[in-house]
Protein backbone atom coordinates (compact mmCIF):
# COMPACT_ATOMS: atom_id res chain seq x y z
CA UNK A 1 0.00 0.00 0.00
CA UNK A 2 0.56 3.52 -0.41
CA UNK A 3 -0.24 7.00 -0.37
CA UNK A 4 -4.04 7.25 -1.31
CA UNK A 5 -4.38 6.70 -4.72
CA UNK A 6 -7.65 8.81 -5.45
CA UNK A 7 -7.12 11.70 -3.15
CA UNK A 8 -4.02 14.48 -3.00
CA UNK A 9 -2.86 14.23 0.49
CA UNK A 10 -1.47 17.53 2.18
CA UNK A 11 0.67 17.96 4.90
CA UNK A 12 -0.31 20.72 7.60
CA UNK A 13 1.49 21.87 10.29
CA UNK A 14 -0.60 24.05 13.00
CA UNK A 15 1.72 25.59 14.87
CA UNK A 16 -0.35 26.54 18.26
CA UNK A 17 3.02 26.96 20.49
CA UNK A 18 5.52 29.27 19.41
CA UNK A 19 7.62 28.31 21.93
CA UNK A 20 8.00 24.67 20.95
CA UNK A 21 11.33 23.61 19.72
CA UNK A 22 12.11 19.88 17.83
CA UNK A 23 14.09 18.71 21.45
CA UNK A 24 13.39 14.84 21.95
CA UNK A 25 13.34 14.06 25.38
CA UNK A 26 11.41 10.89 27.11
CA UNK A 27 7.59 11.19 27.27
CA UNK A 28 4.66 10.22 25.54
CA UNK A 29 3.78 10.55 21.89
CA UNK A 30 0.48 10.15 20.25
CA UNK A 31 -1.39 10.09 17.25
CA UNK A 32 -5.04 10.91 16.88
CA UNK A 33 -7.54 10.00 14.10
CA UNK A 34 -9.77 13.72 14.46
CA UNK A 35 -12.13 12.98 11.31
CA UNK A 36 -14.02 10.55 10.01
CA UNK A 37 -15.60 10.04 13.51
CA UNK A 38 -18.50 7.98 14.73
CA UNK A 39 -21.33 9.98 13.84
CA UNK A 40 -23.17 11.19 10.51
CA UNK A 41 -22.77 13.59 8.02
CA UNK A 42 -23.29 14.59 4.09
CA UNK A 43 -22.35 12.46 1.35
CA UNK A 44 -19.38 14.56 -0.02
CA UNK A 45 -17.08 14.26 -3.01
CA UNK A 46 -14.33 16.39 -0.89
CA UNK A 47 -14.53 14.23 2.34
CA UNK A 48 -11.70 15.07 5.10
CA UNK A 49 -9.62 11.98 6.55
CA UNK A 50 -7.77 14.19 9.33
CA UNK A 51 -4.72 12.76 11.65
CA UNK A 52 -3.59 14.69 14.36
CA UNK A 53 0.13 14.20 16.14
CA UNK A 54 0.94 15.14 19.52
CA UNK A 55 4.90 14.98 20.45
CA UNK A 56 6.06 14.49 16.75
CA UNK A 57 9.62 14.67 17.44
CA UNK A 58 9.65 11.93 20.33
CA UNK A 59 7.32 9.93 17.98
CA UNK A 60 9.63 10.28 15.32
CA UNK A 61 11.97 8.58 17.46
CA UNK A 62 9.79 5.21 16.68
CA UNK A 63 10.11 4.99 12.82
CA UNK A 64 6.01 5.52 12.78
CA UNK A 65 3.98 4.22 10.28
CA UNK A 66 0.17 4.67 9.69
CA UNK A 67 -2.10 2.21 8.41
CA UNK A 68 -5.63 2.63 7.48
CA UNK A 69 -8.80 1.01 5.87
CA UNK A 70 -12.18 2.27 5.26
CA UNK A 71 -14.67 0.09 4.03
CA UNK A 72 -18.46 0.12 3.01
CA UNK A 73 -20.50 -2.34 5.10
CA UNK A 74 -24.19 -4.26 4.63
CA UNK A 75 -23.50 -4.48 0.95
CA UNK A 76 -22.53 -6.22 -1.30
CA UNK A 77 -18.81 -7.01 -1.88
CA UNK A 78 -18.85 -6.57 -5.47
CA UNK A 79 -20.66 -3.17 -4.65
CA UNK A 80 -18.55 -1.94 -1.68
CA UNK A 81 -16.98 0.94 -1.76
CA UNK A 82 -13.39 1.25 0.46
CA UNK A 83 -10.34 2.84 0.41
CA UNK A 84 -7.01 2.08 1.85
CA UNK A 85 -3.45 3.13 2.33
CA UNK A 86 -0.58 3.84 4.49
CA UNK A 87 1.55 6.76 5.68
CA UNK A 88 5.36 6.82 6.17
CA UNK A 89 5.91 9.53 8.11
CA UNK A 90 9.69 8.45 8.06
CA UNK A 91 9.36 10.64 4.58
CA UNK A 92 7.52 13.22 5.79
CA UNK A 93 8.83 16.41 7.76
CA UNK A 94 6.58 16.19 10.27
CA UNK A 95 8.87 17.03 13.51
CA UNK A 96 8.67 21.22 13.07
CA UNK A 97 5.41 22.08 15.04
CA UNK A 98 3.68 20.46 17.99
CA UNK A 99 0.66 19.28 17.42
CA UNK A 100 1.16 18.59 13.69
CA UNK A 101 -2.06 17.95 11.34
CA UNK A 102 -1.93 15.57 8.31
CA UNK A 103 -5.24 15.25 6.08
CA UNK A 104 -6.15 14.71 2.47
CA UNK A 105 -9.60 14.40 0.75
CA UNK A 106 -10.75 11.42 -0.66
CA UNK A 107 -14.16 11.85 -3.37
CA UNK A 108 -15.58 7.91 -2.15
CA UNK A 109 -17.78 8.89 0.09
CA UNK A 110 -20.30 10.69 -2.60
CA UNK A 111 -22.61 8.66 -1.57
CA UNK A 112 -25.02 7.69 1.03
CA UNK A 113 -24.26 4.46 3.43
CA UNK A 114 -22.72 3.35 6.28
CA UNK A 115 -18.60 2.35 7.04
CA UNK A 116 -16.36 1.08 8.68
CA UNK A 117 -12.77 2.77 9.49
CA UNK A 118 -9.67 0.70 10.77
CA UNK A 119 -6.27 2.29 11.51
CA UNK A 120 -3.78 1.15 13.00
CA UNK A 121 0.34 2.65 14.36
CA UNK A 122 3.15 0.69 13.54
CA UNK A 123 6.19 1.50 15.59
CA UNK A 124 9.91 0.22 15.69
CA UNK A 125 12.86 0.49 17.77
CA UNK A 126 16.86 0.02 17.61
CA UNK A 127 19.76 -1.59 18.73
CA UNK A 128 23.49 -2.46 18.10
CA UNK A 129 25.86 -5.16 19.42
CA UNK A 130 28.07 -4.12 21.99
CA UNK A 131 30.91 -4.71 19.61
CA UNK A 132 29.67 -3.08 16.60
CA UNK A 133 28.30 0.56 16.28
CA UNK A 134 25.69 -0.44 13.24
CA UNK A 135 22.35 0.18 14.21
CA UNK A 136 19.69 -2.76 13.56
CA UNK A 137 15.69 -1.76 13.34
CA UNK A 138 13.56 -4.09 14.81
CA UNK A 139 9.66 -4.39 15.14
CA UNK A 140 7.66 -3.29 18.50
CA UNK A 141 4.64 -4.44 16.89
CA UNK A 142 0.96 -2.18 15.87
CA UNK A 143 -2.49 -1.71 18.06
CA UNK A 144 -5.36 -0.75 15.96
CA UNK A 145 -8.90 1.16 16.60
CA UNK A 146 -11.84 0.80 14.45
CA UNK A 147 -14.89 2.92 14.07
CA UNK A 148 -18.05 3.92 12.35
CA UNK A 149 -19.84 6.37 10.45
CA UNK A 150 -22.75 7.05 8.07
CA UNK A 151 -23.08 9.47 5.30
CA UNK A 152 -26.50 10.49 4.99
CA UNK A 153 -28.89 13.31 3.58
CA UNK A 154 -29.82 15.86 5.29
CA UNK A 155 -26.88 16.07 8.01
CA UNK A 156 -24.85 18.77 9.71
CA UNK A 157 -21.48 18.99 7.38
CA UNK A 158 -18.52 18.24 9.59
CA UNK A 159 -17.07 20.21 12.11
CA UNK A 160 -13.44 19.99 12.68
CA UNK A 161 -13.17 22.64 15.57
CA UNK A 162 -16.39 21.03 17.30
CA UNK A 163 -14.46 17.86 17.07
CA UNK A 164 -11.92 18.61 19.74
CA UNK A 165 -13.95 20.61 21.97
CA UNK A 166 -14.47 19.20 25.27
CA UNK A 167 -17.08 17.14 25.68
CA UNK A 168 -16.81 15.44 22.60
CA UNK A 169 -13.26 14.80 21.90
CA UNK A 170 -12.84 11.88 23.68
CA UNK A 171 -14.62 10.12 20.81
CA UNK A 172 -11.61 11.02 19.00
CA UNK A 173 -9.71 7.31 18.13
CA UNK A 174 -6.26 7.47 19.32
CA UNK A 175 -2.93 5.78 20.19
CA UNK A 176 -0.43 6.47 22.68
CA UNK A 177 3.31 5.21 22.98
CA UNK A 178 5.83 6.26 26.01
CA UNK A 179 9.40 6.07 25.19
CA UNK A 180 11.97 6.33 28.07
CA UNK A 181 15.72 5.47 25.87
CA UNK A 182 17.30 6.50 23.16
CA UNK A 183 20.25 5.90 20.53
CA UNK A 184 21.84 8.41 19.31
CA UNK A 185 21.57 7.91 15.08
CA UNK A 186 24.53 10.24 13.92
CA UNK A 187 24.45 11.60 10.10
CA UNK A 188 25.07 8.65 7.64
CA UNK A 189 24.65 6.16 10.26
CA UNK A 190 25.37 2.31 8.81
CA UNK A 191 22.08 0.63 9.34
CA UNK A 192 22.87 -3.76 10.00
CA UNK A 193 20.40 -6.14 8.63
CA UNK A 194 17.08 -5.46 9.52
CA UNK A 195 15.39 -8.20 12.53
CA UNK A 196 12.70 -10.08 10.87
CA UNK A 197 9.40 -11.43 11.77
CA UNK A 198 6.97 -13.69 9.77
CA UNK A 199 4.51 -10.90 9.38
CA UNK A 200 7.12 -7.91 8.44
CA UNK A 201 9.89 -6.51 6.43
CA UNK A 202 11.84 -3.80 7.91
CA UNK A 203 13.10 -0.70 5.39
CA UNK A 204 16.23 -1.52 3.94
CA UNK A 205 17.24 1.84 4.12
CA UNK A 206 15.79 4.04 7.09
CA UNK A 207 15.75 7.38 6.95
CA UNK A 208 15.94 8.43 9.98
CA UNK A 209 14.71 12.48 10.27
CA UNK A 210 15.54 12.81 14.19
CA UNK A 211 19.02 12.15 15.96
CA UNK A 212 17.33 9.79 18.18
CA UNK A 213 16.06 6.23 17.65
CA UNK A 214 14.24 4.66 20.51
CA UNK A 215 15.60 1.53 22.50
CA UNK A 216 11.72 0.06 23.17
CA UNK A 217 8.31 2.00 23.82
CA UNK A 218 5.48 0.99 25.74
CA UNK A 219 1.89 1.48 24.81
CA UNK A 220 -0.23 3.78 26.73
CA UNK A 221 -3.50 2.55 27.20
CA UNK A 222 -5.23 5.76 27.53
CA UNK A 223 -4.41 8.63 25.20
CA UNK A 224 -5.00 12.06 25.91
CA UNK A 225 -6.96 13.55 22.10
CA UNK A 226 -8.31 16.03 23.85
CA UNK A 227 -4.87 17.62 23.96
CA UNK A 228 -5.09 18.69 20.58
CA UNK A 229 -7.62 21.63 19.91
CA UNK A 230 -8.53 22.93 16.33
CA UNK A 231 -9.81 26.50 16.47
CA UNK A 232 -12.12 28.16 14.23
CA UNK A 233 -9.55 29.55 11.69
CA UNK A 234 -7.40 26.60 11.75
CA UNK A 235 -10.51 25.06 10.42
CA UNK A 236 -11.11 27.16 8.07
CA UNK A 237 -7.76 27.08 6.67
CA UNK A 238 -7.74 22.84 6.36
CA UNK A 239 -11.18 23.48 4.81
CA UNK A 240 -9.79 25.72 2.43
CA UNK A 241 -6.55 24.15 1.28
CA UNK A 242 -8.53 20.72 0.97
CA UNK A 243 -10.60 22.78 -1.75
CA UNK A 244 -8.00 24.54 -3.65
CA UNK A 245 -5.73 20.83 -3.81
CA UNK A 246 -8.75 18.94 -4.64
CA UNK A 247 -9.90 21.57 -7.42
CA UNK A 248 -6.27 21.58 -8.88
CA UNK A 249 -6.13 18.23 -9.40
CA UNK A 250 -7.93 17.46 -13.14
CA UNK A 251 -8.91 13.85 -11.69
CA UNK A 252 -11.54 15.14 -8.85
CA UNK A 253 -14.68 15.78 -10.74
CA UNK A 254 -18.19 16.49 -8.97
CA UNK A 255 -16.41 19.39 -6.90
CA UNK A 256 -17.66 23.02 -6.71
CA UNK A 257 -14.68 24.45 -6.81
CA UNK A 258 -14.34 28.16 -7.20
CA UNK A 259 -13.59 30.82 -9.97
CA UNK A 260 -10.04 30.70 -9.74
CA UNK A 261 -7.92 34.32 -10.24
CA UNK A 262 -6.24 34.59 -13.56
CA UNK A 263 -2.96 34.47 -11.98
CA UNK A 264 -3.70 30.92 -10.12
CA UNK A 265 -5.11 29.07 -12.98
CA UNK A 266 -1.86 30.30 -15.07
CA UNK A 267 0.19 28.64 -12.42
CA UNK A 268 -1.89 25.67 -12.16
CA UNK A 269 -2.19 25.41 -16.03
CA UNK A 270 1.51 25.28 -15.75
CA UNK A 271 1.97 22.28 -13.69
CA UNK A 272 2.75 18.59 -15.76
CA UNK A 273 -0.70 16.70 -15.22
CA UNK A 274 1.42 13.50 -14.40
CA UNK A 275 3.19 15.44 -11.97
CA UNK A 276 0.55 16.66 -9.76
CA UNK A 277 0.32 13.61 -7.32
CA UNK A 278 4.20 13.77 -7.08
CA UNK A 279 3.95 17.27 -6.11
CA UNK A 280 1.17 16.85 -4.03
CA UNK A 281 2.81 13.79 -1.77
CA UNK A 282 5.44 15.77 -0.76
CA UNK A 283 3.64 18.95 -0.43
CA UNK A 284 4.64 20.84 3.00
CA UNK A 285 2.36 23.62 4.42
CA UNK A 286 3.01 25.18 7.30
CA UNK A 287 0.40 28.08 8.95
CA UNK A 288 0.91 29.58 11.99
CA UNK A 289 -2.11 31.07 13.85
CA UNK A 290 -2.46 32.89 16.83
Amino acid sequence: MGFPSDSLLLVLSLVLNCSWASIITPGVAEVDLIFPRNESFPPSSLTPIIFAIQNPSLLSSVYPQIRYSIEEVNVNSSERVSISGSLDLAKLNYTRSDPYFLYWSTSKFDIEGTFKINWALDIYNCSHEPDSTDLTLGYLGARGRRSFFSTKNGTSQPDFAAATEDGTCEASLAQAIHVQDFLNVPSGQVWGSPTRTQNWYAPKQPTWRGSSCAVTADWVPTPSPCNVKIGSSAATSISAALTSTACANPLRTGLNCPTPSPQNAASVAQLPVGRLWTLAIGMLLAYAHA
